[in-house]
């Protein structure tokens, strides 16, 4: 199946990560990776789920949580939390009653802010439980589609930003 989603390891920047829809994720050493020969696959994850989006914890959030090895796998209706010191299963899951179109790790503390469908806004602990949401906006004459989060200067606040089109 085509890759759906890429990314870079960013506690290890000779790894590069690619998930697809048949739901498997591969971690690819590209050190010794030229034209003649390939990058080294190192390490495989299986979800039944088509995968659509791979994220990373923020730079801040990764050093509250193992380090870094925490992974967002964005599937259909939910986000599954790897730590890919043990790839064979997944730590949390996080359920929507909805298609996810977008997620991004908070800047501050180890939690998810989703994107839905229904133009909700949710933001998740890393073991799935449900901190705050937005109410549905089904009517709305328009429909967001991105979702991320950055730190505002003076307080310790989170500003979420979304974009949308008519």
């Amino acid at each position: 199946r085509p890759i759906s989603t890429i990314t870079y390891w960013p506690q290890n920047s000779n790894c590069l990560l690619t998930g697809s829809f048949d739901g498997q994720v591969y971690v690819w050493d590209v050190r010794t990776a030229s034209s003649k020969t390939p990058a080294i696959l190192t390490t495989t994850l299986s979800t039944p789920l088509s995968i659509r989006h791979i994220q990373w914890p923020s730079h801040k959030s990764a050093e509250q949580m193992s380090n870094g090895y925490q992974l967002a796998v964005q599937c259909d209706r939910c986000i599954r939390i790897y730590d890919m010191r043990r790839p064979d299963a997944y730590v949390s899951s996080i359920e929507h009653t909805h298609r996810i179109l977008n997620m991004d790790w908070t800047m501050q503390n180890p939690s998810i802010v989703t994107l839905s469908i229904d133009n909700s806004l949710r933001i998740f602990s890393i073991n799935g439980q449900l901190l705050a949401q937005s109410a549905s906006n089904e009517y709305l004459p328009f429909s967001l589609s991105k979702v991320y989060t950055q730190k505002q200067q003076k307080k310790s606040l989170h500003r979420i930003y979304s974009f949308g089109f008519l």
